[in-house]
């Protein structure tokens, strides 16, 4: 028998895969994705703030100092692309809400960002923005699920994802001394 015993091999075991990254992720790039994630969460925190004040402003490029984004028709396609970053940084940062509230938050601030520039001077709400807005979005999430590694999820949210969730050890107290779950 081990000084630790099996169940505080199991908990340390836990614990440096926390740190690490990944169980079984003994590498320092695991533990160097966690310190990163911070830094992007307040990339990503800035990015919306900065986002919110060029939606809500009544002339966003003149904030910017240009006049016009080049390679985009007709003033389409920006709404896309910011919501694009947007769910992609929202990802990457690994905030600490479940997938579901994290989608559920960004789709409630593409959809009311949009419906107050009805009270900005010289802004209008267009359906065309609603549905470039969750387009980009989507497709934000969509790329950060498929690139992002299997299984990876909000920092705290360790239960809740049967796919990738791992049972119980089984001990005792489940099956009694001696017993198997077979």
């Amino acid at each position: 028998m081990s000084l630790f015993g099996e169940a505080n091999k199991r908990r340390f075991a836990d614990r440096k895969a926390t740190i690490c990254g990944a169980k079984g992720d003994d590498s320092p790039i695991g533990g160097t994705r966690l310190r990163i994630a911070p830094t992007i969460r307040v990339v990503w925190v800035a990015y919306w703030l900065l986002l919110t004040v060029l939606l809500l402003a009544p002339d966003p490029l003149a904030m910017l100092g240009i006049t016009s984004i080049p390679g985009s028709p007709g003033g389409r396609m920006e709404h896309l692309l910011a919501f694009f970053v947007l769910a992609l940084l929202a990802c990457a940062s690994r905030p600490r809400l479940s997938w579901g509230m994290l989608a559920g938050l960004l789709v409630g601030y593409a959809v009311l960002t949009e419906t107050l520039q009805a009270l900005v001077p010289t802004r209008t709400v267009e359906l065309l923005d609603y549905v470039e807005n969750l387009l980009g979005l989507a497709a934000g999430w969509g790329l950060c699920r498929l690139i992002g590694p299997r299984g990876a999820r909000p920092a705290s949210t360790p239960e809740g994802d049967e796919e990738t969730a791992e049972a119980p050890p089984a001990g005792p107290s489940q099956f009694g001394v001696g017993e198997s779950p077979d």
